[in-house]
């Protein structure tokens, strides 16, 4: 009688597991014919003539890094993506405790319209969808140099949300997701435990 109890206790847990698990995939929901991606430089309309270059990188980097998609030149890739550097703007958001007047800490935030297209469908995925991805900044004396240092970060940051929207795609539909950044960065953060 013990014997049964402890048994349908345990195959009450394996039930519970596994219906816990019902929804869950392993690997990225992208299909396999869309996991060729070509990035180039990014179109650069800011005052800062490396940031579409930097933030272009960046996201080849997290590419590579990810592994579900392979980067491919242009004529062989399937899905191509194009990206514009709209803004990268600062705004001060706490300053010297002394003066009151020289802002000590800024916050930068910088903007990407971003655009993603099949090769072979002409389908449009993701049709000049704004990306906006902020960084607190100390500036300490010099605000330019403290600025240039921090473009990697927010680079980087800009990258990891733009790949985990890629993660999101599917053919036939011409609406995607829309993630806000907590939600691309939770996502992101999911892929990759």
């Amino acid at each position: 009688m013990r014997y049964f109890g402890w048994m349908a206790g345990a195959c009450a847990a394996v039930a519970m597991v596994c219906a816990g698990c019902a929804g869950y995939q392993l690997g990225s929901p992208v299909p396999q014919e869309l996991r060729t991606i070509h990035v180039p430089a990014f179109e650069n309309r800011t005052e800062y003539p490396m940031v579409g270059a930097m933030a272009a990188q960046q996201l080849m980097d997290a590419i590579i890094e990810d592994g579900t998609f392979a980067l491919m030149p242009y004529d062989r890739a399937r899905l191509r993506v194009q990206a514009i550097v709209t803004g990268l703007a600062s705004s001060a958001i706490r300053y010297e405790r002394e003066t009151s007047l020289s802002p000590e800490e800024y916050a930068i935030t910088l903007k990407v319209q971003f655009y993603v297209f099949d090769r072979v469908t002409g389908e449009t995925y993701i049709n000049g969808k704004t990306f906006a991805v902020t960084e607190s900044l100390l500036t300490g004396d010099d605000y330019q140099t403290s600025l240039i240092n921090a473009l990697p970060r927010l680079s980087r940051r800009l990258a990891q949300t733009l790949l985990a929207t890629l993660h999101t795609l599917q053919p036939g539909t011409d609406e995607q997701p829309t993630l806000t950044l907590d939600e691309a960065a939770a996502a992101l953060e999911e892929q990759t435990k």
